[in-house]
């Protein structure tokens, strides 16, 4: 299962690094040879949207998504892993609706037709590629609550075998 998550997270670096290097060579090419890339914004924001999309599986994962902890705090740490697994569970509620209005919203778009402004792409590919990744998000949260429900304080982290940060 780490190796899925470890996945996800590398899955959401590629394309957030595609952005970074489209963006970086689309001002080069501004910048000194006066020409673009033809449909860069397009995919710029495509890509950016597919980054977002994997990455909440990271956060949903590790749990380091904002949460405010004025109850958590003072509960005992029975009470912590109670609302832990509440919340979490609540979590899975919300990412599975949000998985499936994203799957429909990407068939919606392959409907529609909808194409880039230069090239004419169809653009309903990302939208499920973003789709997929709330899949995924929606996976690690599931992952996430079976390792609090287990006993543990949190995600293990990958490439460990306790699941602790030190190892």
């Amino acid at each position: 299962m780490l190796k899925t998550v470890t996945a996800i997270e590398k899955i959401a670096g590629i394309f957030l690094l595609a952005v970074a290097v489209l963006t970086f060579v689309m001002v080069i090419l501004r910048k000194f040879f006066d020409t673009a890339i033809p449909d860069w914004y397009d995919f710029s924001r495509l890509i950016q949207g597919v980054a977002i999309l994997w990455g909440i599986g990271c956060a949903c994962y590790h749990g380091t998504h904002i949460q405010v902890d004025l109850v958590w705090e003072r509960l005992r740490s029975r009470g912590q892993r109670r609302l832990d697994l509440f919340a979490t569970g609540l979590l899975l509620v919300f990412m599975l609706g949000f998985a499936y209005f994203a799957l429909q919203a990407a068939f919606e778009m392959r409907t529609a037709n909808l194409l880039t402004s230069d090239l004419r792409i169809p653009q309903w590919g990302f939208f499920l590629l973003g789709a997929l990744g709330v899949l995924a998000a929606a996976w690690a949260t599931v992952v996430r609550l079976q390792h609090l429900s287990a006993g543990g304080d949190g995600a293990p982290v990958p490439g460990t075998r306790t699941g602790s940060p030190t190892g």
